[in-house]
């Protein structure tokens, strides 16, 4: 597997995968681009909140694919990722979080890799 090059914690969502929350300074768009190459045949979206406005941006591959609502793709989500993204529950707070502070990056983002590959639970 690459390395990966980014600071977050990893939570799992059931139902959905993994989301990984970013430390603070860490830019979303060169994120997304990174995890989007290393999981080259997974969808992973991006969703941002500034300002009270949620955004949504769907990488493949390490290119931005579209835009899609990001109101139908929260209601289609978990509510565990509403509440992430909305800072209504802190990552470090939700039972199975894992840091690439604490374990290294690689390792905090192989349960990332396991659960976005095709054909696995939660993706």
């Amino acid at each position: 597997m690459a390395s990966i090059k980014v600071d977050a914690d990893v939570v799992p969502i059931p139902g959905a995968g993994v989301a990984a929350v970013l430390h603070h300074g860490t830019d979303p768009a060169t994120a997304v681009a990174e995890l989007s190459r290393v999981l080259r045949q997974a969808d992973v979206l991006l969703l941002v909140r500034e300002q009270g406005q949620i955004t949504a941006e769907r990488w493949r591959g390490g290119a931005l694919q579209d835009t899609p609502p990001a109101g139908l793709l929260l209601s289609a989500l978990p509510d565990a990722l509403e509440s992430l993204l909305l800072g209504n529950a802190p990552a470090s707070a939700l039972p199975g979080v894992v840091s690439s502070a604490g374990t290294g990056r690689l390792g905090a983002f192989k349960a990332m890799w396991r659960a976005a590959r095709p054909g696995r639970a939660g993706s």
